[in-house]
C-alpha cells in the first residue's frame, strides 16, 4: 500500500493540517488574547515535531517492517523546514516588524533566540540539498554526512524550546530523548549518544540536573515626580469662594524607566535564561515607560449653606503616558474630571462628601511599541468614578 502514489498525496495533505487549523482559528479570531505569541509557539511546536517525525522514519520502517516508509522522509523533512520558516517569519515580521537592531539585541541578550536561530540555519542546507540532483552532485556519502546536521538542528531546537518554556520542561525533555534515541539507532551507542547530547547542552551552559526551578529576590524602583504648583482663592461675595490652582509634574525624569530587579538567584540555568550569564545571579530590566511631563489645572466654587457647604469643581491633567509605551498596566490616563461635593454637620462633626467623575479617555497605542508587539495599535478606554467620605476630629 505504501508504494502507491496516493499515499504521498495523503501524507502531503495531512502535513498541511496544522497550517489549515491555524488559518481556521485566525479566520474565527480565536488566536488567544496574544495572537503573535500563539502563532510563534504554534509554528515552533510543529517545527520540532516534524523534525522528530523525520528522524522517526528510519527506526519505524525497521520496527514495523515497512521499508517503503522511506519515501516520505524527504517530504516530512521539508515540512519541518516549512514550519520552521513560518516560525522565523513570524518572529522577524509580526513580532519585530523587520527591526534589525532590535533583533540583534535579542540574539545577544536572549540565548534561546540564538539557539532557535542556529537550529533554523542548520536546516537551510538540508532543505536546499534535498533533491535527487544534489545527491548525484555531492555523492551519497558526502550527502549523508551533510544531512547528519539534522541531529544538531534537532538538539538546538530542543535547547531553544527548553530555554523558552522555563518551568514545564517535559515536552522539550521528551523531544530531546527522541533525538538522542535516533542517534543511537543511527549507530552510536547509548553512552555515546547520551554523552553527545549532554556535551552539546553543557556547551550551551545548561545543567539539566538543576532543572529550571529557583528563587530570586524581586524589587521595583519607583520615583516620585518633582511637583511645582500655585493656587489662589477669591471671595466675590459673602458665602461664596472661588479657588484656582495650577501645577506641573516632572514625570519625564521620575518615570523614564521602571527598573525591575532580580537578585540572589540560586539556579545557574535560570541565570543563563534571564541574562545570558550562568554565574550572574542579579538582573535589572529597565522597563520602558518614557512618561512625559504633565500640566495640571483646577478650578472650583464653594457656597456656604447654613453650617455646611456645597462645592463644584473641574480638574484637568495632561496625560503623561506616550502612545508607544501604552499597555494594560498603564492605560490611557483620564484628563478631565468633574467634582461635586459638600459638607454637612452630623452630631456636631463635619462630614465631607465628594464624588469625582473622570470622563472617558480613549487612547490608541503606536504601531511601534516599546513594551511588546502585542500592544501595537491596541485601543484602551478608561473612565473613573470615585466617592470619598471623610471627617475631621479635633483633639
Amino acid at each position: 500500500m505504501w508504494k502507491q502514489r496516493w499515499t504521498k498525496v495523503l501524507v502531503f495533505v495531512a502535513s498541511l493540517g496544522p497550517i489549515f487549523w491555524l488559518c481556521w482559528r485566525a479566520w474565527h479570531q480565536n488566536l488567544t488574547p496574544n495572537p503573535i505569541e500563539y502563532i510563534t509557539r504554534y509554528t515552533g511546536d510543529w517545527t520540532i515535531r516534524f523534525i522528530v517525525f523525520t528522524l522517526a522514519v528510519t527506526p519505524l520502517r525497521k520496527v514495523l517492517g515497512l521499508p517503503d516508509l522511506i519515501r516520505f522522509r524527504r517530504m516530512i523533512g521539508l515540512y519541518a523546514f516549512f514550519y520552521g520558516t513560518l516560525h522565523f517569519i513570524t518572529y522577524i515580521w509580526l513580532d519585530k516588524f523587520f527591526d534589525l537592531p532590535d533583533m540583534l539585541k535579542d540574539v545577544a541578550k536572549r540565548p534561546f533566540i540564538t539557539a532557535g536561530f542556529t537550529a533554523f540555519l542548520l536546516m537551510v542546507p538540508l532543505a536546499l540539498t534535498s533533491t535527487t540532483g544534489w545527491i548525484r552532485r555531492m555523492g551519497g556519502k558526502r550527502w549523508q554526512l551533510l544531512h547528519r546536521l539534522v541531529y544538531l538542528s534537532g538538539i538546538a531546537g530542543v535547547v531553544h524550546y527548553y530555554w523558552l518554556v522555563k518551568s514545564d520542561i517535559r515536552l522539550p525533555a521528551m523531544y530531546g530523548a527522541m533525538v538522542q534515541e535516533r542517534m543511537v539507532n543511527h549507530g552510536q551507542s547509548q553512552t555515546a549518544a547520551t554523552a553527545t547530547v549532554a556535551q552539546l547542552l553543557g556547551a550551551a551552559g545548561l545543567d539539566l540536573s538543576k532543572g529550571v526551578v529557583g528563587t530570586y529576590d524581586a524589587g521595583i524602583d519607583l520615583s516620585l515626580p518633582q511637583t511645582i504648583g500655585a493656587g489662589a482663592t477669591y471671595r466675590p461675595a459673602a458665602g461664596w469662594l472661588l479657588a484656582f490652582e495650577g501645577g506641573w509634574m516632572g514625570w519625564s525624569k521620575a518615570e523614564h524607566d521602571m527598573p525591575f530587579k532580580l537578585t540572589n538567584g540560586n539556579n545557574t540555568n535560570l541565570n543563563l535564561l534571564i541574562n545570558g550569564n550562568a554565574t550572574n545571579a542579579s538582573f535589572t530590566y529597565p522597563f520602558p515607560l518614557r512618561w512625559k511631563d504633565s500640566w495640571i489645572g483646577k478650578a472650583g466654587v464653594e457656597k456656604t449653606v447654613g453650617d455646611g457647604a456645597v462645592r463644584l469643581g473641574w480638574a484637568y491633567g495632561s496625560n503623561p503616558v506616550p502612545d508607544n509605551a501604552l499597555f494594560i498596566t498603564f492605560p490611557a490616563i483620564v484628563e478631565h474630571s468633574a467634582i461635586v461635593g459638600g459638607t454637612i454637620k452630623v452630631g456636631g462633626m463635619p462630614l465631607d462628601i465628594a464624588f469625582v467623575h473622570a470622563f472617558n479617555k480613549t487612547m490608541t497605542a503606536a504601531s511601534t511599541s516599546l513594551v511588546g508587539s502585542e500592544y501595537r495599535n491596541s485601543v484602551t478606554d478608561l473612565q473613573e468614578n470615585v466617592l470619598t467620605v471623610g471627617t475631621v476630629v479635633h483633639f
